[in-house]
């Protein structure tokens, strides 16, 4: 199979972008030059809204990501795909809760979440780990008898306002326990809401 000699350029061009990112996250003076760059990248995507979310967008948190998806990158700009800008940007509380309520998710669910809210406030930073929140997810899932499949997509729409991307233990991760938190708290109590005057009047 013949190879074109731009495709052949980009791909050694990703190499060279890769193995540059790596390099300054070796070092302190090369990470904070890079979280600088991607802060210009996330204000010129995103403006006032960036602006708005960067106090939650500490430099732990910033390298922290970079580290994470350093070997799934080409570049800063990858970071700004649509499948990530739940990292940079809370999603609007009523389209999300438009978008929960298209599914036509059961009573059941809105349970699941509170109770999610319970098993998350009880855990450790420590505990936010891949196999301890699998595990956490599942049996909630068991225990209250919910369709595992649909209930992870549901959450996936109220942590990220998408229906697809990252699987729900990357996103509880890279979000923390203090975000996750406060995205399904506001999320549960506005569907509340919503559920009741609907219920009112109907």
């Amino acid at each position: 199979m013949n190879t074109s000699p731009c495709s052949v350029d980009m791909m050694k061009l990703n190499v060279f972008n890769r193995n540059y990112i790596d390099k300054e996250l070796s070092t302190e003076r090369g990470s904070a030059a890079l979280i600088e760059k991607l802060r210009q990248h996330l204000l010129g995507k995103y403006g006032k809204k960036y602006q708005e979310e960067e106090k939650n967008l500490h430099d732990l948190f910033m390298k922290k990501v970079l580290l994470c998806y350093k070997d799934r990158i080409n570049n800063l700009l990858d970071l700004l795909i649509p499948d990530m800008e739940y990292l940079w940007l809370t999603p609007n509380h009523s389209e999300v809760i438009g978008k929960i309520m298209l599914l036509k998710i059961p009573d059941s669910f809105i349970l699941g979440f509170k109770q999610l809210l319970v098993i998350l406030s009880s855990l450790s930073d420590s505990d936010m780990t891949q196999e301890n929140l699998g595990l956490k997810l599942r049996k909630l899932c068991e225990d209250m008898k919910l369709p595992y499949a649909q209930f992870m997509r549901s959450l996936r729409v109220l942590l990220t306002g998408q229906k697809d991307g990252p699987g729900i233990t990357e996103i509880l991760i890279m979000l923390e326990k203090k975000r996750s938190i406060e995205r399904i708290s506001a999320v549960v109590e506005n569907i509340d809401k919503v559920t009741l005057a609907e219920k009112n009047s109907s």
